[in-house]
């Protein structure tokens, strides 16, 4: 099946839902939640990572670096071109800490340092 079959296909109100009333059906399957569970906990290195996206001056955390990149890129909406992972560490609070220490200090979006002076 390509994009363009699917996309000429949905175009229809009818067949699309028909198409999304299959696919609320086949994800509330409880083995696709737990494979999907599975693969997700797979994909994990374990700890937490607090990185860097240069195009858009942001500073996020996560647990999950693909996955997280993927949202930026597709819900977001953001360019996550060159990311850059800045700390890692187990420890939820540390790794918390510096990513406040990277926002406040290095005034990427958060808690931007000539936010606080409008307060």
């Amino acid at each position: 099946m390509t994009k363009e079959y699917m996309e000429q296909y949905l175009s229809d109100p009818d067949k699309r839902a028909k198409h999304n009333a299959r696919q609320r059906v086949y994800e509330s399957k409880p083995e696709v939640i737990e494979r999907r569970k599975a693969y997700r906990k797979a994909r994990q290195s374990g700890g937490y990572f607090v990185y860097y996206l240069p195009s858009e001056h942001y500073c996020g955390i996560t647990i999950d670096m693909y996955a997280r990149e993927s949202h930026h890129r597709t819900v977001d909406k953001k360019n996550t071109t060159g990311i850059r992972v800045l700390f890692h560490s187990l420890d939820r609070s540390i790794a918390a800490h510096h990513e406040a220490m990277f926002q406040s200090v290095l005034g990427m979006r958060g808690l931007n340092a000539q936010d606080l002076t409008t307060i």
